[in-house]
C-alpha cells in the first residue's frame, strides 16, 4: 500500500501545476538554431506545446488535423504551436523531411534526450499542454482521438477571452449649434467632457445642464441648442 501511495505520489509531482512556468532546456530546433525553453513566447498570445515522435501515429494524425485548421486558430486566438519531438538522436534525421513534406507550420523543436520531456513530465506522446501569454502552463491533455483537436481550441479561446484587456468605451459625442443672431456655428463636445462639467479646451464650452441639454460658453456665456448626439 506504501509503495501504490509514493508511486502516486510520484505521478503527480511530475505533472506540472496550472500555472507553472516552463522549464529552462536548451534545445536544437529543425534549422540547428538553439532555443532555450523557459524562453518561448507569443508576444502575449498563447501557445500550444505539443510533445510528438516520428514513429507515433497518433501524434501525426493530431498535428495533420490541427495543421487543417491552424490558419483558423491563428486568426481567432493569434496561437503558435511549438511541436517538440522526442525522437532519440538516431531518428532526429527524420523529423525535418517529415515536418517539410507535411507543410507544418509550427515551431519544431529537438528533444533527443528527452531533458525537456522529462522536467515536464511527459511520459507518453501525444502530449500537449498550452500556455497562456503569461508565459504559465494553464492545461494539459495526453493521448489523441480523431477530433480531439476541438478541445484544444476550445481551450484557446477561454485562454484568450482571459487575457483580452478590456476595450476602453468611447466618449459619445453630441452635435450642437450656437445661435448668435442669424450666426450659427456647428461643433461636437464628448458626454464625458460635459458630463464632469470640464471645459472643453478646444471649443472652451461646457455643460451647465446636461438633463435639459443646455451649454454654454465660458466667454460669451451664450447659451448652445442641442441637436442630440
Amino acid at each position: 500500500m506504501k509503495k501504490i501511495t509514493m508511486l502516486i505520489m510520484g505521478a503527480l509531482l511530475a505533472i506540472p501545476s496550472a500555472f507553472a512556468e516552463l522549464p529552462s532546456v536548451l534545445l536544437k530546433d529543425v534549422n540547428g538554431n538553439t532555443v532555450n525553453t523557459a524562453e518561448l513566447s507569443n508576444d502575449g498570445k498563447p501557445m500550444v506545446i505539443s510533445f510528438w515522435a516520428t514513429w507515433c501515429k497518433p501524434c501525426k494524425r493530431e498535428l495533420k488535423a490541427i495543421s487543417e485548421v491552424y490558419p483558423d486558430w491563428q486568426d481567432e486566438t493569434g496561437v503558435k504551436l511549438v511541436a517538440v519531438s522526442i525522437d532519440e538522436a538516431q531518428n532526429a534525421a527524420k523529423v525535418k523531411p517529415l515536418v517539410d513534406g507535411m507543410n507544418w507550420e509550427y515551431e519544431v523543436l529537438l528533444d533527443p534526450n528527452g531533458e525537456f520531456k522529462r522536467q515536464m513530465g511527459v511520459s507518453d506522446v501525444p502530449h500537449a499542454f498550452i500556455v497562456d501569454g503569461q508565459g504559465n502552463v494553464v492545461w494539459s491533455h495526453k493521448g489523441y482521438v480523431d477530433g480531439g483537436e476541438e478541445e484544444i481550441i476550445e481551450e484557446l479561446r477561454n485562454s484568450s477571452v482571459a487575457l483580452e484587456p478590456a476595450k476602453e468605451k468611447e466618449p459619445n459625442w453630441f452635435r450642437k449649434i450656437r445661435l448668435t443672431g442669424s450666426v450659427q456655428t456647428e461643433f461636437l463636445i464628448p458626454v464625458t467632457d460635459a458630463g464632469m462639467g470640464i471645459p472643453h479646451t478646444d471649443r472652451n464650452v461646457y455643460a451647465a445642464d446636461v438633463l435639459n441639454n443646455t451649454y454654454f460658453d465660458l466667454t460669451l456665456n451664450a447659451p448652445y441648442l442641442s441637436l442630440g448626439g
